[in-house]
């Protein structure tokens, strides 16, 4: 992987360097004072202020090359910054689009966080979404997203609410993994309002991942199992409804959750056995089989590529136990010339076998079965 895959380069727009340019021109020295005095007390950087500070004062002084610019700028922009988002600087796109609240994709801003902005954010400024709908990240997904991250770059922004000194992601994490396979040192976010509730913000996400592609039954069953289990939703009905779902469907999921975590990070791993009846047939079969059982299951189904049909019909088999022959009594018996056996079976079965009889005594013990049967 080249440099230039590994590492995205950030470039200023050279109106926005002109217009930052003349406005530190209209900045008088005690205005630039008094920045370089708030910079040395926020994070004692007073030379970062004292290379902004001379051209700001002096505009005839001002950086000549776009390299110049684009440093002043940035030392400007980590100045006037407090320490927890130092270093967070970005700029817009060279097409000069001033961006809006919603358009995250095509403006990026530079400065402390604000709402519908958008900013390049450390990985280690980034929290995860605590509720996020999705759970289980496989490798095929990550895999892919990093290619298309290098591909066509990240055209969209994860969005995410400012908590202390840090950024809670409300959605965006499959890129964030994406992009830390790939070394990139960023995640681009747009800044969105706090969620009112831990309910808000899981109804927020799931919304936004739906948009996209839905989390799987397993992601739901484990996610909704904690929400219950914690209050968020009083009970399934009150899950169903805010998700406008069936609650047969609701409770259909969240039996999912039965299963131990080892079995759904394994089921998530492949995508053929995540269609509802499937998951379905296996949980029965792991109800009846246990943890092992179910494990070899999912691992021969990934080989094979069984389908829906072969997993239930297992599933059936398991469900009825190993084949048994009914047991039987055995009693020697004779009558005339004739020797035998006499078999009584648990299920309520009787079979006589006699061999050598002659043929009037033969006829005689049929006509005495018969009278004793009363046929």
């Amino acid at each position: 992987m080249s440099f230039k895959q590994k590492f995205r380069p950030i470039q200023l727009d050279p109106q926005r360097v002109a217009k930052a340019e003349a406005q530190g021109a209209k900045v008088s020295a005690e205005d630039a004072a008094a920045l370089q005095a708030e910079a040395a007390a926020v994070d004692a950087a007073p030379a970062a202020a004292q290379a902004v500070a001379a051209p700001a004062a002096a505009p005839d002084t001002a950086p000549s090359s776009a390299p110049a610019r684009q440093a002043a700028v940035a030392a400007l922009a980590a100045a006037a910054a407090p320490a927890a988002v130092r270093g967070l600087i970005a700029a817009a796109p060279d097409d000069g689009v001033d961006g809006e609240f919603g358009t995250s994709q095509t403006a990026l801003y530079y400065g402390p966080w604000q709402v519908g902005q958008v900013y390049e954010v450390p990985h280690e400024c980034l929290r995860p979404n605590p509720v996020n709908p999705r759970i289980f990240y496989t490798v095929d997904a990550v895999e892919n997203m990093a290619q298309s991250l290098l591909d066509e770059g990240q055209t969209t922004a994860a969005t995410g609410y400012v908590e202390d000194d840090h950024v809670v992601l409300i959605e965006g994490q499959t890129r964030q993994k994406a992009c830390q396979q790939l070394n990139w040192p960023t995640l681009r976010v747009e800044i969105r309002p706090k969620p009112q509730s831990v309910r808000t913000l899981y109804e927020t996400a799931r919304a936004a991942n739906e948009a996209r592609s839905n989390p799987s039954n397993l992601d739901e069953a484990l996610r909704w199992k904690e929400l219950l289990d914690t209050g968020v939703y009083p009970h399934q009905r009150a899950l169903a409804e805010a998700l406008r779902l069936h609650e047969g469907d609701v409770s259909r999921v969240l039996s999912l959750a039965k299963m131990p975590r080892s079995i759904l990070q394994a089921l998530a791993e492949v995508p053929a056995l995540l269609y509802a009846r499937t998951l379905a047939s296996i949980r029965a079969y792991w109800e009846t089989c246990g943890d092992d059982k179910t494990l070899e299951l999912v691992v021969r189904a990934r080989a094979r590529g069984m389908s829906f049909r072969e997993i239930d019909n297992l599933r059936k088999a398991a469900e009825k136990g190993p084949y048994k022959r009914p047991h039987a009594s055995r009693m020697k018996v004779s009558f005339g010339a004739g020797k035998g056996e006499l078999k009584t079976f648990e299920d309520g079965r009787i079979q006589l076998l006699l061999e050598g009889l002659s043929d009037d005594e033969a006829r005689d013990l049929q006509q005495r079965l018969q009278k004793a049967l009363k046929v």
